[in-house]
């Protein structure tokens, strides 16, 4: 999973994959959940060379935060969440406004 300036992942095991959540501090704790990881996308991954896994999860996860900037409750902590993982929020904006 991408480090983060500040925050830390949950993931765990979840159905036949796994789950990640970000969480964070702010004014309490908060959350952002992503997309459920497959048992086979976690194979797929574990043959892959340790550059390959970094950027396809970090793809999978700009693309996640890409979806949840479209739903109006969930902007606000997708910007945030990109923010302290170093991702660019007008790259993920742009993306989606262009679409």
């Amino acid at each position: 999973m991408p480090e983060a300036s500040s925050g830390w992942w949950d993931v765990y095991q979840k159905d036949n994959g796994f789950a990640a959540k970000f969480r964070w501090r702010d004014r309490g704790r908060q959350t952002l959940t992503f997309p459920q990881i497959s048992f086979q996308h976690l194979q797929a991954l574990r043959e892959s060379a340790p550059d390959e896994t970094g950027r396809i999860m970090r793809e999978r996860i700009s693309a996640s935060l890409r979806k949840l900037l479209l739903t109006p409750a969930k902007r606000d902590k997708a910007l945030l969440v990109a923010q302290k993982l170093g991702i660019y929020p007008d790259d993920l904006q742009k993306f989606t406004t262009a679409n």
